[in-house]
This record gives C-alpha cells, structure tokens and sequence, in this order.
C-alpha cells in the first residue's frame, strides 16, 4: 500500500511530499507550486495506484528508447520527470521527452554514442 503526505512548508508556498511503499522505500518530492514537481496533481494522482518504479538506460546511437511497463496506459503518468542516476543521463534532460503508452514508454532523446545515461522512474496507474 502505498501513502503520500504533501506538507506545507510554514510561511512560504513550499511543498514536501513523501511517497512511502509499504515502509521499504521513500521518495520525497518537494517544491514550490511553480516548479516542474506540481505536487498538487502529484497529490491527486498519488491517490491512485503506484503502478510501477524502476529505471531504465536511454538506447546508445539511436534516438528513441522504448521501456516496457506492464499495464502502462495512454492516461498513466509519471511522478515528475524521471529522475537521472549518472551525470550523462543529467546531460541529457534537456533534449529527452517521455509519451505513456500501453504496456511501454516511449522515450525520444538525441542520438548519443554513450552507453549509461540511466534514469529512474515512477509511475501513477
């Protein structure tokens, strides 16, 4: 089961929130309203299902790389943007976009020879 508290930081438009499956793991967002993590819809979809969470590396000297994800729909999203876990993979956010699909996500990204641009992701069913 997973839980979601979204706390108001006292005195300012600052946000925390804290996505906690079952106690094992803990993903904490926080931000102000304006910034790229919207917890308000990141609280309203967190009352739905967390549908899956793992990580994926973006396709060497190509320009799309498909993740499968088992029971991924068109109207699935994703808890921000997926988050990068090597400095390659920071580099590359600027020209890396993310479409929901069913049972995958499709990623575009610039043709890069390099072969660790992995990132991390969650997704709300």
């Amino acid at each position: 089961m997973s839980s979601l508290a979204v706390t108001p930081v006292k005195d300012t438009d600052r946000l925390v929130a804290v996505l906690s499956d079952e106690g094992n793991d803990n993903f904490v967002l926080s931000g102000t309203k304006s910034t790229i993590y919207n917890l308000d819809s990141i609280g309203s979809a967190a009352l739905q299902t967390v549908l899956a969470r793992g990580s994926f590396t973006l396709t060497p000297s190509a320009t799309s790389t498909i993740v499968p994800v088992t029971g991924c729909l068109p109207t699935s999203q994703l808890a921000g943007v997926p988050w990068p876990q090597t400095i390659h993979a920071a580099n590359a956010l600027d020209t890396t976009s993310y479409t929901m699909s069913t049972d995958e996500i499709v990623v575009n990204h610039a043709n890069n020879p390099l072969t660790d641009r992995t990132f991390g992701f969650v997704i709300f069913f």
